[in-house]
């Protein structure tokens, strides 16, 4: 039988070694929870959100920006604002969102988005082109990086971005629909009986 050199020998073993060691230090895959976690951690705040909102807003505060916006004619609405964008996104498209407030502060903002001329036949204005379009253009606006993760308060998959205590979720609710969330991590609301 014919024995193996040395150095063969000692390749092998670095070779074994470097592979278990590389198998072992493998960077875990991004989730949800692993994104909040390291923006709570940085201990960074980012606040500003679009059109002058921010958290920590108040309702006084929110209600007489967006009377002034409304007089203006930049928005309208009533029990939710309405939004029409054309600067930002390829695509002239609506917008629709109302906050939540917690202590009578804002603490997280979900919008319903769709391109204005959606149609059946209008392949490139589906909801998934858009959900893409917007993550490109909040990467850019916000400095943040989008993963594709599942979405625990969607219960499916898209785009999530997180920088300190300000996340940003995007996804697909229909063919023609985008849900996007801007969040305080930092407010736990308080729920309450029947709400």
């Amino acid at each position: 039988m014919q024995k193996l050199p040395v150095t063969s020998f000692l390749f092998s073993c670095v070779l074994f070694f470097l592979i278990a060691f590389t198998a072992c230090t493998e960077p875990k895959p991004v989730t949800f929870e692993s994104l909040v976690e390291e923006g709570l951690q940085s201990g960074e705040r980012h606040d500003s959100l679009f059109l002058g909102y921010y958290f920590g807003m108040s309702r006084q505060d929110f209600q007489t920006s967006s009377w002034e916006m409304n007089r203006r004619g930049l928005i309208s609405g009533l029990t939710k604002v309405e939004y029409v964008n054309s600067d930002w996104l390829p695509f002239e498209a609506y917008i629709e969102f109302f906050p939540d407030f917690e202590d009578g502060l804002i603490y997280r903002i979900p919008m319903d988005v769709h391109y204005r001329d959606w149609a059946p036949w209008n392949q490139d204005r589906f909801s998934d082109s858009l959900a893409v379009d917007i993550a490109a253009y909040f990467s850019e606006v916000y400095g943040q990086d989008f993963h594709w993760v599942h979405i625990p308060e969607a219960n499916r998959s898209g785009w999530v971005s997180v920088r300190g205590n300000r996340a940003i979720s995007v996804w697909r609710r229909d063919d023609m629909l985008v849900r996007v969330v801007f969040r305080d991590l930092t407010v736990k609301p308080e729920t309450t009986a029947g709400g």
